[in-house]
């Protein structure tokens, strides 16, 4: 009979690397600063850090076998890993219990249960792409959580990066992403969509930039109001500027507390494209801006910015309401 030996039975995994744990406990309040280019991007390094922790298992006898890992008992919609007497998983949800058992040809093992960290952000492998994670899962300032599974935000799938057929497989079968939503222009005009779904280009700036030229916001916050566009992937080139200007925008809007929303900024730091800074000049153009918008808060200025912007408070309400969970 094949039994699962590792992990034991309730076992926890933080899906966060030593190295992601490590950045979002480092003081980074009095960072060093270098100023970037958010429309021509410099490889800073070859080495990318925005990768989940994969988790190994082990079954005896060491036969060649299929894990199966799902949410669901009857494991319905299971993810699938291939090895002979262990293999390694990963692109799991954080804050989740999954159920786990090996399948070889007619014998299929006795089922168990583990479950996953409440972690800060959940990144995804998703092979020629970087910086792929998750908008959901945190806390907003109300207690209230944000959906995961929902949008997703990452580098380009295709021009200075290009995913692979294995890239392209993790989206539509791990991440099962519906719509394609992608942040470039001018340099996309002539880029076909590598994806085959659905496909909605909304050129945006980043920073101060994005603000100036609201009107693509009121466009991007009308295609998020739209509970039929998920789950949604958004890009631009780095999945670090204007991506990380709209995924600020959406989790102020959502109510994320303003440290999060910094945190989060800064993990981009972790990718080949240099580091992200409060600190930066480029920064605090969008904080500038957002203090021209009246409110006590980041999240009430934003919320006035969307008003002013066109987004009408249906459409707010509505994002909400996809969003967030009671």
């Amino acid at each position: 009979m094949i039994t699962i030996t590792s992990p034991e039975n309730g076992a926890k995994f933080n899906l966060m690397s030593d190295i992601q744990l490590e950045f979002l406990a480092t003081d980074r309040t009095n960072a060093v600063v270098e100023e970037l280019d958010w429309m021509h991007l410099e490889v800073k390094t070859n080495k990318d850090e925005t990768t989940p922790r994969r988790i190994p298992f082990v079954w005896e006898p060491a036969v060649k076998g299929v894990l199966q890992v799902s949410k669901s008992a009857d494991f319905t919609d299971a993810l699938t890993f291939e090895g002979e007497g262990g293999c390694t998983v990963d692109n799991l949800h954080g804050n989740t219990t999954y159920f786990a058992r090996v399948v070889a040809g007619d014998e299929v093992s006795d089922a168990i249960t583990f479950s996953t960290a409440d972690a800060f952000a959940t990144f995804f492998r998703v092979d020629g792409a970087l910086n792929v994670r998750d908008c959901g899962g945190r806390v907003t300032e109300d207690g209230r959580r944000i959906k995961q599974g929902l949008i997703y935000r990452g580098s380009e799938l295709n021009s200075h990066l290009n995913v692979t057929e294995e890239g392209l497989k993790t989206l539509r079968e791990v991440l099962k992403i519906k719509t394609v939503l992608d942040l470039r222009n001018p340099e996309a005009e002539d880029i076909q969509n590598p994806y085959g779904g659905e496909y909605v280009q909304i050129s945006c700036a980043a920073y101060g930039d994005y603000m100036q030229k609201h009107t693509a916001n009121k466009k991007l916050f009308e295609f998020l109001s739209d509970e039929n566009n998920y789950p949604v992937y958004f890009h631009c080139w780095g999945g670090a500027d204007r991506t990380g200007t709209l995924a600020f925008m959406l989790g102020a809007l959502l109510g994320e507390k303003y440290d999060n929303l910094v945190d989060d900024y800064e993990l981009t730091s972790l990718t080949r494209y240099g580091g992200r800074s409060r600190n930066s000049k480029l920064y605090h153009t969008l904080l500038d801006k957002l203090n021209c918008f009246v409110g006590d808060t980041v999240n009430e200025k934003v919320e006035s910015f969307m008003l002013y912007s066109g987004v009408t408070p249906e459409q707010i309400t509505k994002i909400r309401e996809i969003f967030l969970q009671d």
